[in-house]
Parts: structure tokens; sequence; C-alpha cells
């Protein structure tokens, strides 16, 4: 956030203001786009790993905020604030959005996708990572509020990590 707000011009900012304070519409948000990537696995039979180390465990349960922060909070807040007022303009569930701003969070998408490929070499996997990324992107686009996508993701890989280690420990 502290890189986002210096190319704006807006100097360091201690407390970001991308976040969203706790209320009953954060919770409606985390869930509707926690059902939106659960409904992306479900079709993609989207069980990537089998997790034996708690250590392991948390790494990936704590990756998520990080690349939300990363990929929806400076990546895509960049795309946005540059190329929303551009090009020509299709319409998304009541609003307005730039199609250089879609194209953005297509390739932030397949960004996304790119950097799991290691992880999975399955090609199902993968069209499944790069569709919960274009989910994700929508959904930060959609509400401007970087909280609920950091904790759908949370949630979400909390909930595979703990299936996974749970199918191979026990």
């Amino acid at each position: 956030m502290l890189f986002y707000d210096v190319i704006n011009k807006r100097g360091f900012q201690i407390k970001p203001k991308y976040f969203t304070p706790l209320s009953g519409f954060l919770l409606i948000r985390v869930v509707i786009i926690l059902a939106g990537l659960a409904v992306i696995q479900a079709a993609v039979q989207f069980i990537p790993m089998t997790v034996k180390t708690p250590e392991i465990c948390l790494a990936i349960i704590f990756a998520g905020p990080s690349e939300e922060n990363f990929f929806r909070g400076v990546l895509i807040s960049i795309v946005i604030a540059s190329f929303s007022k551009v090009g020509f303009k299709i319409r998304i569930f009541k609003k307005e959005i730039s199609i250089w701003v879609l194209f953005g969070i297509i390739i932030t998408a397949l960004f996304f996708a790119g950097i799991h490929v290691n992880y999975y070499e399955d090609f199902s996997l993968l069209l499944g990572t790069f569709l919960c990324g274009l989910w994700l992107g929508l959904s930060y686009w959609y509400t401007e509020d970087l909280t609920a996508v950091i904790l759908a993701h949370f949630l979400l890989n909390f909930i595979v990590v703990a299936q996974s280690f749970w199918m191979v420990n026990f």
C-alpha cells in the first residue's frame, strides 16, 4: 500500500485506508466471495496438495493475505487508478467497468495463476487458480473492499489446508 500511495503522490500512511472496519456488510461480502471461490474449486475438483507438516499449513494459510495485498491491493489498484476513465465501458452488476480495467484484472489473474504453477502441474488446477484470481479481482473491483477479499482468501486456504491435513494425518 505504501508503494501505491507514493506512486499517487499521497505520501506514506501508517494506517492503510483500504481496510474496512468489521461490520455485517463485510461478513456478507466475505461469504459471497468465499462461496464463489468454493464453487470454482468444486467445479475443477480443486484439492491441490497434501500437507504433512504444521509449518507448511501455516505458510499456505498466511500466504493468502500477502497475495491479496500484492495482486488486488497493489496491482489491480494501479490498474483501476490508471485506466478506469479510459476506453469503452461495459456494465457488470449495475456498475461500469472500463474494458482496460477488465483486461488488467484478467492479466493479473493470469499472473496469479502463474505464480502457482510450481505447486500444480495439472491444467485443471491452474484453470481453477486463474478463475479464483479472476473472481477475487472482480470482487475487489466491484466492492472496493480489500478486507473482504483478504478474509475470503484466508478462509479458503484455511479450509483447504485443514481438509488436506486432516485427510493425510488422521
